[in-house]
C-alpha cells in the first residue's frame, strides 16, 4: 500500500516520500490498531529491524556519495547561509509556535524543552534524499553537495552531543519495557480521569479524527482499542 502510494504521488508529480509518511500515519491508526498482540509485536520487530538496515543502508550511501560523486559543488558561503537560514527559521518557528501553543494547554512545552527542540533539528535521510533525486545542473549539483554537508554536520555534532543536551537542560530520558509496559496500564486505569485533561492538550485535526473513529468504530475492531476511543486517549 505505500508503494502504491509513493507510485501515485509520482504519477501525479509529486512527493513521493512526503506521501509515504502520510500513509505510514494512517496505517499506524488503523492497520496496527487492529492486529493482536502478538501480531503488534512482531510487525513491531521487524520494522524496527527494516529501520536499522535502511538507517545503515543510507548513511552508507551517504558516506560513499562524498568520495564518488563526480560534481560536488563546494560554495562555501552558501553552505554558511544555509546553515544560518536553518537556524534562523527553527528560532522563527519553535519559540513562537511554543508560545501559542502553551496559550491552550494545560501541559505547558517548558524553555529547556523549546531549546532541545531548537539544538535537535537534524537533517538526515529525507533531505538527501530529495536531494539526490537530481543533479542535472550546476545549481542542483550545489543543493546536493550542500545538503550532503548539512546532513553530516547536524548527525556528527548535534546527534554526537543530545545526550550531553538532554542531561544539561535536566530533562528526563529513558525507560525500560518494564516502566513503559506499567506505564500503560496506569494510563489506562486513570484513562476516565484523564480524558478532559488530555483532550484540552490535542490539536484540532487530532480532536476531529477522534471523534470520525467515534462515528465509524468499525474501523478500529481492536476491543482494547474502542475503549482508548471511548475513554477519549
Amino acid at each position: 500500500m505505500s508503494y502504491l502510494t509513493f507510485l501515485i504521488a509520482e504519477a501525479f508529480g509529486l512527493a513521493g516520500i512526503v506521501s509515504i509518511l502520510f500513509c505510514g500515519i494512517i496505517q499506524s491508526h488503523y492497520t496496527y490498531k487492529n492486529l493482536s498482540e502478538e501480531s503488534k509485536k512482531t510487525t513491531k520487530q521487524t520494522f524496527e529491524i527494516m529501520n536499522f538496515l535502511a538507517d545503515n543502508i543510507v548513511f552508507s550511501y551517504m558516506g560513499l556519495s562524498v568520495f564518488v560523486f563526480p560534481y560536488h559543488r563546494w560554495y562555501f558561503g552558501f553552505i554558511a547561509f544555509s546553515f544560518i537560514a536553518i537556524l534562523t527559521g527553527r528560532l522563527c518557528n519553535i519559540y513562537p509556535l511554543s508560545f501559542l501553543v502553551n496559550l491552550f494547554r494545560k501541559n505547558k512545552i517548558n524553555y529547556n524543552l523549546q531549546h532541545m527542540m531548537l539544538f535537535s533539528g537534524l537533517r538526515g535521510a529525507i533531505a538527501f534524499a530529495l536531494a539526490v533525486r537530481n543533479t542535472s545542473s550546476k545549481s542542483r549539483q550545489l543543493m546536493f553537495t550542500t545538503t550532503l554537508v548539512i546532513v553530516f554536520v547536524t548527525v556528527l555534532v548535534n546527534g554526537g552531543t543530545t545526550s550531553l543536551m538532554l542531561r544539561w537542560l535536566n530533562i528526563d530520558v529513558g525507560q525500560t519495557e518494564e516502566e513503559e509496559s506499567d506505564e500503560e496500564t496506569d494510563s489506562r486505569d486513570n484513562a476516565s480521569a484523564a480524558s478532559s485533561s488530555n483532550r484540552k492538550d490535542r490539536s484540532l485535526i487530532a480532536n476531529k479524527w477522534r471523534k470520525l473513529d467515534k462515528r465509524y468504530p468499525d474501523l478500529i475492531s481492536n476491543i482494547d482499542t474502542h475503549n482508548y476511543i471511548e475513554n477519549g486517549n
